[in-house]
């Protein structure tokens, strides 16, 4: 179960029916615990009997102490992990294996939207003075415990963008699903659509921040990439948020409000880019292994011939 902001756009908190009961997670990566320490963290000067009496049906919380706490929230910061030039060539080593093309990599360097920690990759939104207000680890290690989080402190209203044809404007859950999709058009000879990264699916907020939908009304296409889920239950949840986002992406100005979904079994753009990739890999293996294979042939009918 998710509990949204005041706008309904964005998931504030998530809660999970445990075997024990209901826990809770802030989705800015700020806390948790069960429903007691929910209420406090809500209302910080809650004291522990008043959050079993509010629980039971008592007095409510106060709506003005919440809305100061969400305010908190969205003034907080996160902090750029330092790194050192390992971790930065473990992190490009990682996304190439991942089949991201060196351009694109560089690319979003210097766009400030990539960047690398010990053991991950990070992707950042920015506010309208470059200063960093959101970022997503992404773990280089497949068997890390944690693959993706948002670190402490980011504020999902500031989404990453990766810089690229403002004609064309794509709309991506993940910082990996925007390199793949970058790395595919330059591998097709296209020029590289800008790529917004939203951060969920439920994530509806970074249509209010200025930078971004001034992108998405003068833009002649935003197109939403959809991602395949494992349950047919799942899947119609995923397919209505992302109704709800192409709504309201008309809403701020879109003119041509697209989707596109993955082919074949991939779940998302990035496990497509990483199919296709694969797949012509191998396509130029097998073309070198026959133009082996034709120059022998030519070879040994030269030496029959000498014969």
């Amino acid at each position: 179960m998710a509990v949204f902001d005041g706008d309904g756009r964005d998931e504030l908190y998530r809660l999970t029916e445990k075997s024990g009961g209901w826990v809770w997670t802030h989705h800015h990566g700020g806390g948790g615990g069960d429903n007691i320490s929910l209420l406090r963290e809500l209302d910080p000067a809650l004291s522990f009997p008043d959050a079993v009496y509010a629980l039971r049906g008592g007095a409510p919380l106060d709506t003005q102490v919440v809305e100061r706490r969400r305010q908190e929230y969205e003034s907080r910061r996160p902090k750029l992990p330092t790194y050192k030039i390992r971790d930065r060539d473990l992190g490009r080593n990682y996304l190439e294996q991942r089949f991201i093309a060196s351009e694109t990599i560089l690319e979003a360097e210097r766009a400030g939207f990539l960047r690398y920690c010990r053991g991950g990759v990070l992707f950042c939104g920015r506010d309208e003075t470059g200063s960093v207000r959101s970022m997503t680890r992404r773990a280089t290690d497949p068997a890390a415990e944690i693959q993706k989080r948002d670190l402490a402190g980011s504020n999902k209203s500031f989404a990453p963008v990766l810089p690229g044809n403002p004609k064309s404007v794509w709309l991506v859950e993940g910082g990996a699903d925007a390199l793949a999709l970058q790395s595919w058009a330059r591998s097709s000879g296209k020029t590289p659509p800008t790529v917004v990264v939203t951060g969920g699916k439920n994530v509806r907020s970074f249509l209010a921040e200025p930078r971004v939908s001034a992108m998405l009304r003068m833009a002649e296409t935003v197109t939403i990439a959809r991602e395949r889920e494992a349950t047919p239950e799942k899947q119609v949840q995923t397919d209505e948020a992302h109704a709800k986002l192409a709504e309201a992406v008309r809403e701020v100005g879109a003119q041509d409000v697209r989707f596109w979904m993955p082919g074949g079994e991939a779940k998302d753009m990035a496990q497509a880019w990483e199919q296709v990739a694969i797949a012509e890999e191998m396509r130029k293996q097998e073309a070198a292994w026959e133009k082996e294979r034709q120059e022998q042939a030519e070879q040994d009918d030269e030496w029959e011939m000498s014969m």
